[in-house]
Formats: structure tokens, C-alpha cells, sequence
């Protein structure tokens, strides 16, 4: 038997209010993040952009942040150990957040075969069980050996995904490319549609962010970077479809913070923005 009835006492539902209002992220100062009360136990979050716009960049900021108070885990495809920790160097990351910080690589999977993504996913997070981790970080699933970029086959990955981060009770952060020939430049403002491959991951995750980065000329000519993200999707929260504008921190290469702004503000920046 398969069929689950719905029972709510007036005790399950006020706890299952409370956890969904508690935020277990409070070290996260970024308000795209915390507008939702941090991010959610046992969901799917993924972050979307173009190649160099600054994804791994912002997953790292965020990092930073989560690691004051939370233990991480950090499953990197692109970067070493080594480049991390150039990042971290630069960043002032402190011997607290080292501590709660675990660092795995692709190179570290070369054991299992490419289609065992079971296997893959088990591992993962057997890791994040055994460093207790409060965070599963994954950069960049798009990049990776064991993403499949048919729906079948993602819808069956997304699934597994879902499930164990439901299982383990721990949010799941994915970061995703868009797609060949998708860019900053193009006549329409990026979306979840964009996303490399099939759409699985962009359906099923229950928040989704998309990163969006425009150089814009002001009216004494000179030129400035308008960063932004779109929450495009807030399962359980008030805040899909918000926008938020990030700052950056050139002397640390990192961002800071991120401060809501109206899609007119927006209009304007893509309106007005360079193409290259």
C-alpha cells in the first residue's frame, strides 16, 4: 500500500509551522537565502548561470558564511583542494570555519563507473554522515561525470537526489550551467528553462535562484557591474519571483550580502546593459 492519508493533529501541523519559519542558517546573511528562513532541511536549492558570471564564486561566499556555525560539505567537480584554498587564503577564512569544513572532489569517485550514480549519491553522502555535516554543497553538478543530460536518466538522478536529502534531513545546494549559446547578452532575461541538459533538477528543486550579471553605463559614462538573482522558485515560502541585487567585496573576491530591488530596477539594468 502506497496511499498516504494526510493526518494533522493541531500539534503536527503547528510543529510542521514552526520548522518550516525556524531558520537553521542564521550565519547566512544573504537575504535571497534568508528571506526563506535559511536553507530548508531535506530540500533541493539550485543556483543557475552562465559560464564565468560568478556561480562558483557566490557558492563559495555562501560557504563562508555557513561555515560560522555549520559543519559543510563541499563536493567540488571544476576546482582542487589547492584553488579552494587560494579562495579561502584571500577570503580570511578562520580555524573555525576550516574545522567545519569537508572537502571532497570528483577525482576522489574514479572507483565508480559513470551510470552508477546510485552508488555515487550513496557515497556522497555517507561522507556527509560521517564529517556530520549540516550542508551538502555540490559545484557543478553540470560538470560532472555522472550528470546525464537526457530526461530519463536526470529525472531518475534529481529523484535519488531528493530522496536522500529528504532521507538525511539536510539541505542539498546545486549549482547548474545553462546551456550552449545561452548568455548574458541574449534578448530575453535567463530561466530555469536555460539549464543545461533536461529540465529535471530545474522542476523538482524547491528553490531555485538564477544568477544574472550585466555591465551597465552610467550617465557620466562611466561602467559598473550589476549583479543580480532571481529567486525564481520558493516552494514553501512568500519570496519566488523576487529579485535581490548582490555586493561585492573586490579586496576579499567575495560577496557580502544581497539587498532586495524592484524587477523595475532590473528592467532598466537589462535594458541598458552592454552586449558583448
Amino acid at each position: 500500500m502506497r496511499t498516504k492519508k494526510i493526518e494533522l493533529s493541531s500539534e503536527k501541523a503547528a510543529k510542521l509551522l514552526l520548522d518550516r519559519d525556524t531558520n537553521y542558517f542564521r550565519s547566512i546573511k544573504f537575504h535571497f537565502i534568508a528571506d526563506h528562513c535559511g536553507f530548508r532541511k531535506g530540500k533541493v536549492h539550485c543556483l543557475l548561470s552562465t559560464t564565468s558570471a560568478g556561480k562558483s564564486t557566490l557558492t563559495r561566499s555562501i560557504l563562508n558564511q555557513a561555515l560560522n556555525g555549520s559543519v559543510v560539505t563541499y563536493y567540488s567537480t571544476e576546482e582542487t583542494l589547492r584553488d579552494s584554498e587560494t579562495f579561502y587564503a584571500e577570503s580570511g577564512m578562520t580555524q573555525t570555519q576550516q574545522n567545519n569544513l569537508g572537502f571532497l572532489h570528483e577525482h576522489d569517485f574514479t572507483d565508480i563507473l559513470f551510470d552508477d550514480y546510485k552508488k555515487w549519491i550513496d557515497e556522497v553522502f555517507a561522507e556527509v554522515v560521517y564529517f556530520g555535516s549540516d550542508l551538502l554543497i555540490i559545484d557543478n553538478i553540470t560538470t560532472s561525470k555522472f550528470y546525464d543530460p537526457y530526461p530519463t536518466k536526470q529525472g531518475h538522478i534529481s529523484a535519488y537526489l531528493a530522496e536522500q536529502a529528504a532521507n538525511h534531513e539536510i539541505p542539498v545546494f546545486i549549482v547548474l550551467h545553462t546551456a550552449k549559446g545561452v548568455s548574458q547578452s541574449q534578448s530575453q532575461i535567463i530561466g530555469p528553462d536555460d539549464v543545461r541538459g533536461a529540465k529535471a533538477l530545474a522542476n523538482t528543486a524547491e528553490y531555485f535562484y538564477i544568477l544574472t550579471k550585466w555591465v551597465n553605463t552610467t550617465a557620466i559614462g562611466s561602467q559598473v557591474i550589476n549583479t543580480f538573482i532571481q529567486v525564481a522558485k520558493s516552494r514553501l515560502h512568500k519570496n519566488s519571483n523576487k529579485w535581490y541585487l548582490l555586493h561585492y567585496d573586490c579586496e576579499r573576491n567575495k560577496y557580502t550580502q544581497s539587498i532586495e530591488t524592484s524587477f523595475e530596477a532590473v528592467k532598466t539594468a537589462f535594458k541598458n546593459r552592454e552586449k558583448f
